[in-house]
């Protein structure tokens, strides 16, 4: 056992995924970060946190019963929706809108899953029934749903065994009176049924958007509901009193369980947002300008580009696939692929004379109990087992597979080149979208990778973008769980209302900011912290009348004034040109939501990382623990492998090599340096110019 450290207080943040929990503990007396990793127990979150914080304070010898705060944020919501693997879900649409998901899907939006060498939709045109009713743009009714068409649906979906129901009718945002009342009909009709109103999970304009981010949330609204039942139900490792449990969201911020809801997919993202946490706080203590962080786990990739200043963009991009999937922080580009994906038998591998290929599905979402059996070294072969074959894996880090005697056969070793040739260009593919497609050119960033998977093939995806530099963070595995310890505790609201900018009451607008204040207070009361430690923000989204798009602009605190009202205008102006090129002459900016955050100042959050220990020479290089045979370009080549622990700041390393994490490793492709910064982070250089 570790030597025995007894603070006053620790605070623990857990990362729990589809194949892993990761935790990591923050020592206030000590100013020191603790982290691990266990597999997550399948179906049981509440098992999962409990053992993740008993590992915690076994291993590292820390006081259950001084055991504070408890940040948690999950993956398995995400990653079930972007493999499709959510509960049978029933659309009800506005009669002549039935093909909404189906037919136009404005440019970079997708509601396609693929699976298998199949698309799929999140609802399928089967499940989606019309509705007779109407609401007019303005919010007048035109015609009102007949009650005995809703108990004939309710019958008819009670028949098809449907999980979960999605209402979404024309313009409901503005009027959603008849969303409402079918809503009432069903819940009696259907016990047990949940059912998810658009005008709750998404009051926001643009049907289709509305529309693709109701039927996700009631994908995932089961399941976060059990997740939220169980998870709050586990006891301190202690025994003696609960923890006092807060749940990361997809904004970066964290809040009270009471806080959070199903009805609007509040978790939905909150696994990732960790990760993207740590990658700001990176460009912010690296000072580089721009990350593309690649964020690799068992079995789904996340992209996101983060920037030093970084711009909020709406909420208003939920999609799954490879397009983007947004929250209002973090624009994400999700794909259904991940180190222990598998290739089923039958559907199409990547070959060298075809340029079509499929994402094969994972076996943690399909089978999770069969995950080591079938997804390593098994039947299907995945991703994982590709790189163990080729030698870029540590046979370490895959107790369930025999340490190979040699290099393998010439079959095997085709198969598993062409398994990550596949997954390869799947990921380039993404990422391309994340940039080129949004107008930023990759040559000019840094590439951040991260998640057990994703550093085996950061360096050959630079090579694949142009990209020079490769980051490659100290704890590459933990770095949701460490982005968790980041998060202040706050509360976010907003109030939709549509009305002119510069003709706005200023009066009314306060009046609106100070009723979300006082729901903000009552949601922070109880004790949690005193009035003087919480800090407000005030913005709204704003956007151009008759254009989809808006960016959400800062209001100043106190009494607003009309002159505020013109300045905002002016640089909303401004970010618009910047942000789209354009600055309409004919068209009015209104205002469309009012968000005010009310956040806790933290008396103690772990800043950047502690730095390392110098090292003993700017110069000398780091010496290698043993070689191995990694297949590069051709052939199998003997390579140094190094411990991340034997790593110092300024060691440099050239490829080939490969350094071995606690629960990842990285590969440098022959013709690459890479070089040690102070925080422990492996800089390589890709030897593009």
């Amino acid at each position: 056992m570790a030597k025995e450290i007894r603070p006053s207080e620790w605070r623990a943040s857990l990362d729990i995924g589809n194949a892993f929990t990761s935790a990591c503990a923050y020592i206030q007396d000590t100013d020191t970060t603790l982290c691990l990793r266990i597999p997550t127990v399948t179906g049981d979150p509440a098992a999962s946190a409990a053992g993740a914080l008993a590992a915690l304070s076994e291993k590292h010898g820390l006081e259950p019963g001084c055991l504070g705060p408890v940040v948690i944020g999950s993956t398995t919501f995400s990653a079930a929706v972007s493999h499709g693997g959510g509960p049978g879900v029933a659309l009800l649409i506005t009669r002549g809108f039935r093909d909404i998901l189906f037919a136009g899907r404005p440019p970079g939006i997708t509601a396609q899953f693929r699976r298998n060498g199949k698309d799929r939709f999140p609802v399928s045109r089967r499940q989606t029934y019309e509705v007779n009713e109407r609401v007019l743009p303005d919010g007048r009714a035109l015609e009102q749903p007949d009650e005995d068409e809703i108990i004939n649906l309710a019958s008819e979906l009670s028949r098809t065994g449907v999980r979960s129901v999605a209402v979404c009718f024309l313009h409901s945002c503005e009027n959603p009176m008849h969303e409402r009342r079918v809503g009432e009909i069903l819940f009696r009709r259907l016990p047990g049924v949940p059912v998810t109103l658009s005008s709750d999970a998404f009051p926001m304009p643009g049907e289709y958007r509305r529309a693709l981010a109701t039927v996700i949330y009631a994908m995932t609204k089961p399941l976060m509901q059990r997740f939220l039942d169980k998870i709050c139900s586990f006891r301190n490792v202690s025994e003696k009193s609960p923890p006092r449990i807060y749940f990361l969201l997809p904004d970066g911020g964290v809040t009270v369980p009471d806080r959070v809801s199903p009805e609007n997919g509040g978790l939905l993202f909150s696994g990732p947002a960790g990760g993207f946490l740590s990658s700001l706080n990176m460009t912010e203590i690296t000072g580089r300008t721009g990350l593309i962080a690649l964020d690799m786990g068992a079995v789904e990739t996340r992209i996101c580009v983060v920037r030093r200043h970084h711009h909020t963009r709406p909420a208003s991009r939920i999609t799954r696939g490879d397009g983007p999937g947004g929250t209002d922080e973090f624009e994400v580009y999700t794909v259904p692929l991940g180190g222990e994906s598998s290739i089923a038998p039958g559907s199409a591998v990547v070959c060298p004379t075809n340029s079509s290929f499929c994402i094969p599905y994972s076996a943690g979402i399909q089978n999770p109990e069969s995950r080591i059996q079938n997804g390593r070294g098994g039947i299907t072969p995945t991703l994982a087992g590709a790189n163990l074959r080729l030698g870029r894996t540590g046979p370490g880090l895959l107790p369930s597979v025999p340490t190979p005697t040699d290099a393998g056969t010439a079959k095997a070793e085709k198969a598993s080149l062409e398994i990550v040739a596949s997954a390869n260009k799947l990921l380039s593919r993404a990422l391309r979208k994340a940039t080129v497609d949004r107008g930023l050119d990759p040559r000019e960033c840094t590439l951040m990778v991260y998640g057990g998977a994703g550093p085996q093939h950061a360096a050959e995806l630079a090579l694949k973008l142009g990209i020079p530099l490769v980051l490659v963070p100290r704890n590459p595995g933990l770095q949701s769980a460490l982005g968790m310890l980041l998060s202040p505790i706050r509360i976010a609201l907003a109030q939709q209302i549509d009305f002119p900018l510069i003709s706005a009451n200023p009066e009314h607008i306060d009046a609106t900011f100070q009723r979300l204040h006082d729901e903000a207070g009552r949601g922070l009361a109880g004790g949690l912290e005193p009035p003087e430690d919480i800090i407000v923000f005030r913005s709204a989204d704003i956007r151009y009348r008759g254009y989809p798009y808006h960016l959400n602009m800062q209001f100043p605190s106190g009494k607003l004034k009309q002159a505020d009202l013109l300045l905002i205008n002016r640089a909303f102006g401004i970010n618009h040109y910047l942000e789209y090129g354009l600055v309409p002459d004919d068209a009015e900016a209104e205002i469309v939501t009012l968000r005010l955050t009310a956040q806790v100042s933290p008396r103690s959050l772990p800043g950047r990382p502690s730095p390392l220990a110098p090292g003993r020479s700017g110069t000398e290089h780091s010496k290698p623990r043993r070689y191995r045979k990694v297949f590069f370009h051709d052939c199998f080549v003997s390579t140094p492998v190094y411990c991340c622990c034997d790593l110092h700041p300024r060691s440099t390393i050239k490829g080939p090599a490969v350094v071995d994490h606690d629960y990842s490793t990285t590969v440098i492709w022959p013709g690459m340096s890479a070089v040690v910064d102070s925080l422990g982070n492996i800089i390589i250089d890709t030897g593009v110019k």
